[in-house]
């Protein structure tokens, strides 16, 4: 279940925040323009779903096997 709703996909839109959060730091860095990013949210949500989706399919893959309980 946390792979699916939870914990996975949260923490997948979580770091595209910080992603974008941490873009003030850029000129410290010499990087300019900064301030003129923007979200694509659907992407970060593709992004997201896709993550989840490998994930599940991972673990399902490998716990094919062991059967049901």
């Amino acid at each position: 279940m946390c792979a699916r709703v939870g914990c996975m996909p949260s923490k997948a839109l979580i770091e595209a925040a910080h992603a974008f959060h941490h873009r003030r730091d850029f000129a410290e860095l010499g990087v300019l323009g900064a301030e003129s990013q923007t979200i694509d949210v659907p992407a970060v949500l593709a992004r997201v779903r896709e993550i989840r989706d490998t994930f599940v399919a991972e673990t399902r893959h490998l716990t094919a096997d062991l059967g049901a309980p």
